[in-house]
């Protein structure tokens, strides 16, 4: 009889972090691993306890965790640098050097699809937001090494919330890139959502997760109202929890939606948008411009909210591109065709990752 092996999924307090690590520790269950959830005691409110995951509570972080506004606005600009891991990593290896930058110039990143080099109107938005003071200010320029790759020295192997239906270039590209096993085990999702698409029925926020903050608005509510709309007419409107646009950026977004009419739903916290939808995006730093690139360049299920590369949003550039989101029938099958690969459920490349290729590679190195 062999024994069970123990593996240990730290996360941070982050339900974007949390929740995913969570459907990790299902998944190992699910494969005769023995999971250990260290989390923050922040993340405690918000944790929804499995019997076969233990849980280890951080009651204290390593260095003082202050509370001002002020101060958690600087703990999720210093979080950003993070956020932008793999790409990052591409933007270094391109050697992409900040004083070369000349308007209309483009760094490619050898091997990745051409839709997805870096212009200079890319790296130009918003570079008067605040940035990371305490630790040398911003993400890492271009060429710079981020500052996440010391962090993963004496790593053996890495794995991503993602597929190879979505980044298969990418995950292969930053495999030859760093000489070390990579996999993407994603979408870290529960078994309900994954039921719910299936079978193409509305899935509760409550069915799955006790929400930190309240809505003003119940979901039965909300699902009467889009009911009374006719279908493919509302937009969605939500911002990530780490970077939002400037207060007069949101003036521009509220008078363009008064202006062009379409009903919508504005999200004031983040939540995970289904595929199926064409996207407008919206990126201002960090992961978000390599995100948008995926989206709009390589998926091909979107458009750029700001394609001029203007430092700034303006009002025309948002009603042109709700317009064209709103509209044009070729994106919205592109991206009710790649919907329909998850339809299947839970990414047969992913499946395998955890089935065949993570499961030998423990057994070679287990200790």
């Amino acid at each position: 009889m062999t024994s069970i092996q123990e593996v240990f999924v730290v996360t941070s307090s982050g339900t974007g972090h949390l929740f995913p690590c969570i459907e990790l520790c299902k998944h190992l269950c699910f494969r005769n691993y023995k999971p250990t959830l260290v989390h923050p005691s922040s993340a405690s409110a918000a944790l929804d306890h499995h019997h076969l995951i233990d849980t280890i509570e951080i009651t204290a972080p390593i260095r003082g965790c202050p509370t001002s506004i002020t101060s958690l606005q600087q703990l999720g600009l210093e979080l950003e640098a993070h956020l932008s891991a793999a790409m990052e990593w591409g933007a270094w290896k391109s050697n992409a050097d900040e004083n070369k930058h000349i308007p209309g110039q483009i760094h490619s990143i050898p091997a990745l699809p051409e839709e997805t080099h870096i212009t200079y109107q890319d790296l130009t938005r918003h570079h008067s937001q605040p940035t990371r003071t305490s630790t040398g200010g911003g993400p890492p320029k271009p060429g710079d090494q981020p500052p996440w790759v010391p962090l993963i020295e004496g790593s053996i192997a890495l794995i991503f919330n993602t597929c190879d239906d979505l980044e298969h270039p990418f995950i292969n590209h930053l495999e030859n890139q760093i000489g070390i096993p990579v996999w993407g085990v994603g979408p870290l999702l529960p078994d309900e959502y994954w039921a719910s698409i299936k079978s193409h029925t509305l899935i509760h926020d409550l069915q799955i997760r006790n929400p930190k903050h309240l809505s003003n608005q119940s979901e039965d509510k909300a699902k009467q109202w889009l009911d009374s709309k006719t279908p493919e007419s509302v937009l969605y409107v939500a911002f990530g929890s780490e970077l939002s646009p400037t207060k007069e950026e949101y003036i521009q977004l509220a008078s363009a939606l008064e202006e062009i009419g379409y009903p919508f739903i504005w999200v004031i916290q983040n939540r995970l948008l289904d595929l199926g939808s064409p996207i407008l995006a919206w990126p201002i730093r960090g992961d978000q411009i390599y995100n948008a690139k995926l989206v709009v360049n390589y998926l091909k299920i979107g458009y750029l909210a700001l394609p001029s590369g203007s430092p700034e949003m303006v009002k025309m550039d948002l009603l042109n591109g709700i317009r064209k989101v709103m509209s044009e029938e070729e994106v919205r099958k592109r991206a009710g065709v790649l919907r329909a690969k998850f339809e299947r459920g839970f990414p047969a490349t992913s499946k395998g990752a955890l089935d065949d290729a993570f499961k030998d590679f423990v057994n070679k190195n287990q200790i």
